[in-house]
């Protein structure tokens, strides 16, 4: 994995929404992977990722959301974006509690890669 495409390295638990650091990208040529490694999920607790695709002003051009995570797993969802304002990628994380006990998914790893698999 390229240190410089991790977006999240979960070294810190994931405790609540963020929204992660803005990856410069430009027009794509070819499909990249989100990946989104979830060590553990609380019954009830839910996490909505979505990938933002913005222009120099940090407007959306495009979004793509990946289905709601409610289990611990690797999620690999395909991004693409040939829009020719493209300069940025943002990724948002959106935490819903059960609202019974304290948001816990553990140190959430995120990044950014052209391959499916790693």
């Amino acid at each position: 994995m390229d240190t410089n495409l991790v977006l999240r390295d979960g070294t810190s638990n994931l405790t609540g929404d963020a929204t992660l650091t803005d990856m410069d990208l430009t027009p794509m040529n070819e499909v990249s992977y989100l990946h989104v490694i979830v060590p553990s999920v609380s019954s009830g607790d839910t996490l909505d990722v979505t990938a933002d695709f913005e222009d120099v002003s940090n407007n959306t051009l495009q979004q793509t959301t990946i289905p709601q995570i409610t289990a611990a797993g690797h999620y690999v969802v395909p991004l693409f974006c040939d829009h020719p304002s493209l300069t940025d990628l943002s990724v948002i994380l959106d935490v819903t509690a059960d609202d019974t006990t304290a948001v816990s998914l553990g140190g959430v790893i995120v990044y950014v890669s052209t391959s499916r698999k790693s």
